[in-house]
């Protein structure tokens, strides 16, 4: 829910999410800048790209991460390396023709809807739909600085997929 707020109450003409963990380096945000300064719309880091790496991704949710991001390859014609990151940059006019703010409970199977962690996959493949300009950098994950990760592997991933093929048939 705090992105969806944080969304919907951001002034500025660009967003950026970082995780609240610390693994994100905010030297790289120039690099999410130079891109939409560029013309991109939505620009996303990932892990696997050439520069981009992780200390913190296990080996399960890595093979997760690589399938979901296959299934949405091929259900949006992406060629998207790195579907569940959560470092981003995107305009706040895309935020606003995605109506990203106002999907808590679309569906009533899956409560609450991009209030969890598929908001990553839900932004990508909205963004695709609509025909954003989505360029991916490479990005560095570091272990965070502390806590454990909230995500559920198996459930989470679920959710993930979900929205995959729910953004798909929800023109």
């Amino acid at each position: 829910m705090a992105l969806s707020l944080g969304f919907k109450i951001s002034a500025g003409d660009v967003v950026i999410a970082v995780d609240a963990d610390g693994s994100n380096d905010p030297r790289e945000l120039q690099n999410y800048v130079n891109q939409i300064n560029s013309g991109a719309d939505l620009v996303k880091g990932s892990r696997n790209l050439f520069g981009g790496g992780s200390e913190d991704l296990t080996q399960f949710r890595n093979f997760g991460n690589f399938f979901l991001t296959a299934i949405a390859n091929i259900v949006f014609k992406t060629k998207w390396t790195d579907l569940a990151y959560g470092y981003f940059a995107i305009r706040k006019d895309l935020l606003n023709k995605m109506k990203i703010s106002e999907y808590d409970s679309k569906s009533s199977f899956w409560l609450s809807y991009g209030q969890g962690f598929e908001i990553e996959s839900l932004i990508c493949c909205r963004a695709a739909r609509v025909g954003a300009k989505i360029i991916e950098i490479p990005s560095f994950e570091r272990n965070r600085w502390s806590g454990s990760s909230n995500l559920k592997s198996i459930p989470d991933g679920l959710r993930a997929l979900f929205a995959i093929l729910y953004e798909k048939i929800n023109k």
